[in-house]
């Protein structure tokens, strides 16, 4: 199916809107808007298709964020000094070429004319009593008149089509247009719809096509086509996912520390979180069941420590006792959350010790 017409340039940061086409139908490709991190609208280049929903392939969704990105990159390489004064020179060319097909064009209007002027020579001079060479002479001269009229029409009309020349005061507004592009295009004062217009000015068609990659097929103003190729953006879950990094060193602290500890240690590597981040227990926590991490509690459990109610148990004493075996070190305890609570690793001496506390 042929694309669709284009539609004027509209508020939003969608460079493509209007000139995106979908790789895989040919239709025009929508434009959806989201917000970005909280914050800025990102663009999503969309297609429904005439493909029934259940059927593969799908006409694609693209996040339009690196589409738009390339498409920028690329105006500010090509909009040079240098590849100006290539281009300008090839128009040089196209000009001369021009101007030579404008004489030729010419020169058979000229002929029209020379024969529109002999045919009315000719019937100007017949006898008018010879009626019969008369009206002979007359159809004649209004054919003339008539091709004459239609070679003149066709020659203004490829003459207003051809109308290339640049005069060098032209040439130097345009040179000083490309001096200024990439100030111009990375200005905050600078209007999406602005940005827009500078990319139809040389962009006609965007055509993407989705697979393993994307395929980008950027066909410029006056035919010339550039293909290029970019990896798939991340969906915003691959975007929020924390780096392997992160995940390993969260890991192998909750050995040692307790969440808000991991945090403030996370914190003072400069690390940051998937959606960039500084880190705190809730976050901790929060990586420890989406990565299915054993906590510190449950690492300490595994080694064989007790809570203070199985001390007690154990040993027959009451908590306050747990308490100061604690605080005096006869008891090693090992800090298993924020709050403040232990796990408790015995010793076989305080098996006396427990029998002392309960003859006392």
């Amino acid at each position: 199916m042929m694309a669709s017409r284009k539609c004027a340039p509209r508020e939003g940061p969608a460079l493509l809107q209007g000139l995106a086409v979908c790789g895989l139908c040919g239709r025009r490709m929508t434009v959806r808007y989201h917000k970005r991190k909280g914050k800025e609208l990102s663009p999503d280049y969309c297609c429904a298709g005439p493909r029934p929903q259940y059927l593969e392939p799908h006409c694609p969704s693209i996040s339009g964020q690196v589409v738009d990105d390339l498409i920028g990159n690329l105006l500010l390489e090509q909009m040079q000094p240098e590849t100006l004064e290539v281009a300008l020179s090839v128009q040089d060319e196209l000009q001369a070429r021009i101007d030579e097909a404008d004489r030729l064009r010419y020169q058979h209007v000229e002929h029209a004319h020379y024969e529109m002027e002999c045919a009315r020579k000719r019937y100007m001079a017949v006898d008018p009593n010879n009626r019969l060479v008369a009206d002979q002479l007359e159809v004649e001269w209004n054919n003339a008149i008539r091709s004459y009229r239609e070679s003149q029409e066709q020659y203004e009309q490829m003459k207003e089509k051809d109308r290339l020349k640049l005069t060098e005061q032209q040439r130097e507004k345009i040179m000083m247009l490309v001096t200024d592009f990439p100030r111009l295009w990375n200005s905050s004062s600078t209007l999406d719809r602005d940005r827009k217009r500078m990319v139809r000015l040389i962009v006609e068609d965007v055509t993407i096509t989705k697979g393993d990659e994307l395929l980008i097929q950027i066909r410029f103003k006056g035919g010339a086509v550039q293909i290029h190729t970019l990896d798939l953006p991340k969906s915003a879950a691959e975007e929020r996912r924390h780096s392997p990094e992160v995940v390993r060193e969260v890991d192998l602290l909750l050995n040692k520390h307790t969440d808000s500890e991991v945090a403030d240690i996370l914190n003072d590597k400069g690390m940051l979180s998937g959606t960039g981040k500084e880190f705190n227990a809730r976050r901790i926590s929060k990586i420890r069941r989406a990565y299915r991490i054993p906590s510190r509690y449950h690492r300490l459990k595994e080694k064989g420590l007790l809570t203070i109610h199985e001390v007690g148990e154990k040993f027959g004493v009451k908590r306050h006792v747990v308490y100061k075996w604690r605080k005096s070190g006869k008891l090693r305890a090992y800090k298993f959350d924020d709050v403040g609570r232990y796990l408790y690793q015995p010793t076989e001496d305080l098996t006396q010790q427990a029998k002392e506390v309960q003859y006392a």
